[in-house]
């Protein structure tokens, strides 16, 4: 595992903060756009559906912006070390309770499988969804609550595979054919 922006190896854990909001707000404000420019060249019903665009893009803007100040200011969301995988709310999930971490497909995402029998956490970065509903969709979706998006995060699903490998104690990584990941 290498230090991100450094060269050289790292032998700490891998800690995970919010990422940006780049290639967001570009699909926002392409809706935006698109809406605005309904209202401006358009009669009838166009301009009514460009209304609505721009509002819904306005509020998908402003949900998105206030998501990320929150989330930034938490500071460490996920933790990977030896200890396991720790979230920003202090619970520790323990190698021994994953039985594998999967990246299904070409999906941007991995996915910490339990074993038999435990039971991991959610982590979900959508402020506006409540636990328990957050809880049964990822479950139900992957097989796991415990599901990171790199994308939304600071590190590359490369650096997560290579914390897990090197503090997992050979918790596998998978990709989705069953066959050992490279990272």
């Amino acid at each position: 595992m290498t230090k991100r922006g450094k060269s050289g190896p790292d032998f700490g854990p891998l800690e995970i903060r919010a990422g940006g909001l780049g290639w967001k707000l570009v699909t926002s404000a392409s809706t935006l756009l698109f809406g605005a420019r309904l209202v401006m060249f358009e009669d009838g019903y166009e301009v009514g559906l460009g209304i609505s665009l721009c509002g819904l893009a306005g509020f998908g803007v402003l949900k998105l912006v206030v998501e990320h100040v929150i989330w930034r200011r938490k500071g460490c969301l996920v933790r990977l070390d030896d200890a396991g995988v720790t979230l920003f709310d202090g619970q520790t999930v323990s190698w021994r309770e994953i039985s594998e971490v999967r990246y299904p497909g070409k999906s941007p995402l991995l996915v910490f499988l339990p074993r038999d029998g435990a039971t991991l956490p959610v982590f979900s970065q959508e402020l506006f969804l409540r636990p328990r509903a957050a809880r049964e969709r990822l479950t139900r979706r992957w097989g796991s609550p415990l599901v990171l998006v790199p994308r939304n995060l600071d590190v590359s699903r490369d650096e997560i595979i290579d914390a897990v490998r090197q503090f997992g104690g050979g918790v596998p990584v998978f990709d989705e054919r069953r066959q050992l990941a490279t990272g």
